[in-house]
């Protein structure tokens, strides 16, 4: 199986600077090489995205390219490349439908990029892999913007789709801002017709379709089939999850938070040797249901078997905070210190 290839390109603006655009490219940076490190992937980088970085890396590299992110200032439909040089919609459509053919998401993440989606559906041809799609609607606080996309690539190289990881980083993210409005779209009639009621829009269709709305088999979000790597970035993506709705506590309510604190306790028992059974099972699926950005219990067993190779080279390498590894433990304390 050939490694996947992420290209990430950040284009900031010295007349209209986005504040938080370099910790952003810095904290994805961040998630994307912990798999280049375990030779999981490639990963193509751009901070500085004119018009020939974008021309030479799409000729170069284009139909490896699984995953396409771009952050930075768009108006209409139109991307603002650096050196203030704008990208027409229509220009980048056919360069993300021509070169970016095996791609299974594209992520605009930039004000008023729906209309560069649209465009790309619109001028998509058969045959055509399906595509995800996600994009803004409107102007975008740029702060929200880093929290979804941060979130969404925290869940790279875990079980499940394009879709499953969109799903939990929007979950989360109207945990802390329940104001953002998030829209799905399946038929390419719906993109057409698509209103002006929404922030980030979510689109997975093939464009062959020419607007059948019959389901297409799910691209999957899973890079590389190492399950150590898989259990160890799981555990990296809990502890986001327990970080972040511990922050929002009252959000979340006192007995969602009893349930994680119980299938977290669980879950550390189970790792330090007790058995697990079918009660364990279901308090852990209890809980995954109960709390946001939790799609599946198998998560806690992610974490059971990361604690349990805790020691292992690659495990210790992808479970780390800024000082130590990432244990069941350091998650209870977070849920421990609101429900104490």
């Amino acid at each position: 199986m050939a490694k996947p290839t992420i290209y990430t390109a950040f284009c900031n603006s010295m007349e209209n600077s986005i504040p938080n655009l370099s910790e952003e490219a810095m904290k994805i940076s961040d998630l994307i090489q912990d798999l280049v490190f375990s030779d999981k992937l490639y990963y193509i980088k751009d901070e500085i995205f004119d018009l020939q970085r974008l021309m030479l890396n799409f000729d170069k590299h284009g139909r490896r390219i699984d995953i396409f992110y771009y952050s930075g200032h768009g108006e209409d439909g139109c991307l603002q490349l650096t050196g203030n040089h704008k990208l027409e919609c229509w220009q980048m459509a056919d360069l993300v439908n021509t070169n970016l053919k095996n791609a299974g998401l594209v992520f605009f993440n930039a004000c008023e990029t729906f209309t560069l989606a649209q465009e790309i559906i619109k001028r998509r041809n058969t045959p055509a892999a399906p595509l995800v799609l996600i994009s803004c609607k409107k102007q975008i606080n740029s702060f929200i913007a880093e929290h979804f996309a941060t979130l969404l690539f925290k869940q790279i190289g875990q079980p499940g789709t394009y879709r499953d990881a969109y799903n939990n980083a929007k979950a989360l993210t109207l945990t802390a801002n329940k104001h953002v409005c998030f829209k799905e779209f399946h038929t390419i009639e719906a993109v057409k017709e698509a209103g002006d009621d929404f922030d980030f829009g979510y689109i997975e269709i093939a464009a062959s379709d020419h607007g059948s709305s019959h389901e297409q088999k799910a691209r999957s979000s899973i890079i590389g089939q190492d399950k150590l790597v898989r259990d160890a970035l799981t555990s990296n993506y809990v502890h986001e999850v327990v970080e972040s709705i511990t922050t929002y506590a009252s959000e979340i309510g006192h007995d969602k938070l009893q349930l994680l604190k119980s299938a977290l306790l669980k879950a550390e028992q189970i790792a330090r040797g007790e058995k697990k059974n079918k009660e364990a099972t279901q308090l852990f699926n209890q809980a995954a249901e109960a709390v946001p950005g939790l799609s599946s219990g198998k998560v806690f067993e992610s974490l059971i078997n990361a604690e349990k190779n805790m020691e292992n080279t690659v495990v210790k390498n992808l479970l780390k905070t800024k000082d130590a590894p990432i244990t069941i433990g350091d998650m209870l304390q977070h849920v421990n210190s609101i429900t104490a």
